[in-house]
């Protein structure tokens, strides 16, 4: 009997050992997920307030950490976009180039075609997204930047037609017409139009600028100019233009 006792007592007394030290690994565990030592600060006693300042510090750094990442993966997307329109401008330029030298065997269909196909694809990079936002939309995230392509494509041909008929005095203001083109007149987005920057908060105090709209001259140039070309005629014998006044406005769009 005596040995009975003496063994249930030890049993007993493994039995409680386990359950503290179930009850230990659950507070580790809860610690290891949530970071938390105590379930109440008083449990930190005069370390308290410091730690409390701590962990509020580390959590306005993992914020400034997730939105410096989502900047990043912005920025290298927004950068690949632009990469894309220079390139496809330049392919345009490239084939206005090489039909200048060719003098009156110009194929002006060859340039047309070439300013289209790039125009398409530079129009769905200022549309470029990460998910449901738009990149170069400013704050106006949810709407696409660049909406009005016939627009766009029709306020150019009417500027042509004003060049050809003579309507335009002459090929300079022709040029300074298409540079001046609004941006509604070339298409953009009333509400990006007004959108405000975008900013990444980087630290306390620290907001970093990386915006880049759609309606940033670098994009409307392009935009204004391989419309243009995309929609440039050729002067007619009845046309007030001549061949090297339509020459001149091919070099300079």
């Amino acid at each position: 009997m005596a040995n009975s006792i003496s063994t249930l007592g030890q049993q007993m007394n493994m039995i409680n050992q386990v359950k503290n030290m179930q009850s230990r690994m659950a507070d580790l565990q809860q610690q290891v997920a949530t970071g938390v030592k105590y379930q109440t600060y008083s449990g930190y006693g005069s370390d308290a307030l410091r730690i409390q300042n701590y962990r509020a510090d580390l959590q306005a750094k993992k914020t400034y950490s997730y939105c410096i990442d989502i900047a990043q993966i912005n920025i290298e997307q927004m950068n690949s976009a632009v990469d894309e329109t220079i390139t496809q401008a330049g392919n345009a330029l490239s084939a206005l180039d090489a039909q200048l030298t060719k003098g009156s065997e110009y194929d002006l269909e060859s340039v047309k075609n070439a300013a289209d196909s790039a125009l398409k694809i530079i129009q769905a990079n200022m549309n470029s997204k990460v998910g449901d936002r738009y990149l170069f939309a400013g704050t106006d995230v949810l709407n696409a930047p660049y909406d009005g392509a016939d627009t766009a494509t029709s306020n150019i041909q009417t500027q042509v037609t004003n060049w050809l008929n003579g309507t335009t005095a002459d090929t300079d203001t022709f040029l300074a017409n298409i540079s001046g083109l609004t941006d509604s007149q070339l298409g953009y987005s009333t509400s990006v139009q007004s959108a405000k920057n975008i900013y990444a908060r980087a630290d306390e105090g620290l907001e970093v600028d990386y915006t880049v709209k759609a309606t940033d001259d670098g994009f409307k140039k392009i935009v204004a100019g391989l419309t243009a070309l995309a929609n440039m005629q050729k002067p007619a014998t009845t046309d007030t233009p001549t061949d090297d006044d339509f020459y001149n406005a091919l070099d300079s769009l």
